[in-house]
C-alpha cells in the first residue's frame, strides 16, 4: 500500500476543526497508508484523545507537543498567531528519509483522493504548491513577477531537501529581514525564498474561498479552467472569513463540513450564532440572492 506522510498545525481552538479535516482525508484516502501528524500548542487532554481516536487500521493519527521556545526568534506578523510557523519544522516531525510531507492547514475538508500526490516526483524542488491566481502580492516577498504567488495552506515539501538545505533556517533569514513589509508571515516568506524551486499543482489541490464566489477571479480564469477546478474538487480550504463551523456564512461546501464533522467526536457541536434572527437573516439573503456565493 502506497505511504504518506501529513503534518497540521494547529493550537487547541483548532482542535475540532483539524479532526474533521483529519477524519475527511481518512475517509476518502482507504489505498494509502497514511502517517498523520498534528503538531500543535496547548492541547488539551481531551482534545489529544479525540483526535487520536480518529486513528484507523490504515491510518496512524498522532498528536505531538510543539515547544513554543522555539518560536522566540521568529517575528510576530499580525493578525497571525506564532503557530502558523509550526510547520516549518516538519524535518523533526518526520524522519527526511520517509519521502515527501503534505502539509495541510485545519481550516480545509478533502473531499477526494490525494494519491497523485503521494505519486508526485518533486525532483529537487523543495515544494509544491497551488497558485493564487491573479495574486498581486510580489512587492511584499521580493517575487520576480515571472513567477505566480501561491497559498501556503497545502504544501507537498521535499522533506529531504528541506532538512539537508536547512530551508527551516532560509525561511527565518527572509522572515526577519523583510518584517516591515511582510503580510502573511510565512506564506510570503516561503513564496520569496523558493519560488525557483517550486512545482505548481493544480487548483483542485486547494480551493481557496474565492473560487467559490460568484464572477471567481473573473479576466484571470476562463470559465472552462475555474468549472474544471470544481468538478474534480480534492481539498477545499475554508480561508478567510466563511468558515463552516458558523451558522450564518453560505459557503456551499460547508455541508461538507458537518457531513463529516458527524463522523468525529464532536458530532454534537452546534453553531454558536445561530439566532432566530441570523435564521431570519440568512433566509432573507439566500431569497433574494444577495449573497457573493454561488449556490
Amino acid at each position: 500500500m502506497k505511504h504518506l506522510n501529513i503534518l497540521y498545525g494547529a493550537n487547541d481552538s483548532f482542535a475540532q476543526h483539524t479532526g474533521v479535516s483529519v477524519r475527511s482525508l481518512i475517509a476518502n484516502n482507504r489505498d494509502l497508508r497514511l502517517d498523520i501528524v498534528v503538531a500543535g500548542l496547548g492541547f488539551t487532554i481531551d482534545a489529544r484523545r479525540k483526535i487520536e481516536s480518529l486513528s484507523t487500521a490504515q491510518a496512524r493519527v498522532r498528536v505531538v507537543d510543539f515547544d513554543p521556545a522555539k518560536l522566540a526568534s521568529m517575528p510576530q506578523i499580525d493578525p497571525y498567531p506564532k503557530d502558523i510557523y509550526i510547520r516549518l519544522w516538519v524535518h523533526e516531525f518526520f524522519d527526511p528519509a520517509s519521502g515527501k510531507v503534505l502539509y495541510i492547514d485545519a481550516d480545509t475538508v478533502i473531499v477526494g483522493s490525494v494519491r497523485e500526490l503521494a505519486d508526485l516526483d518533486l525532483g529537487d524542488n523543495i515544494l509544491g504548491a497551488v497558485d493564487i491566481p491573479g495574486a498581486d502580492s510580489h512587492h511584499r516577498c521580493h517575487l520576480p513577477p515571472q513567477y505566480n504567488y501561491f497559498n501556503s495552506g497545502v504544501l507537498l515539501i521535499n522533506n529531504r531537501a528541506w532538512h539537508d538545505e536547512k530551508c527551516l533556517q532560509t525561511v527565518e533569514n527572509f522572515l526577519n529581514a523583510n518584517i516591515d513589509i511582510l503580510h502573511n508571515a510565512d506564506q510570503d516568506a516561503l513564496n520569496g525564498c523558493f519560488y525557483q524551486r517550486r512545482v505548481t499543482l493544480d487548483y483542485k489541490w486547494n480551493l481557496i474561498a474565492p473560487f467559490y464566489r460568484k464572477n471567481a477571479y473573473a479576466g484571470v480564469l476562463s470559465r472552462e479552467e475555474l468549472a474544471a477546478s470544481l468538478r474534480d474538487e480534492r481539498i477545499v480550504h475554508f480561508n478567510g472569513q466563511a468558515k463552516p463551523w458558523y451558522y450564518l456564512p453560505n459557503h456551499p461546501r460547508a455541508g461538507r463540513y458537518r457531513e463529516y464533522l458527524a463522523q468525529t467526536p464532536w458530532k454534537d457541536y452546534r453553531f454558536p450564532d445561530k439566532t432566530w434572527f441570523n435564521v431570519l437573516k440568512k433566509w432573507a439573503v439566500l431569497t433574494l440572492d444577495h449573497d457573493s456565493f454561488i449556490r
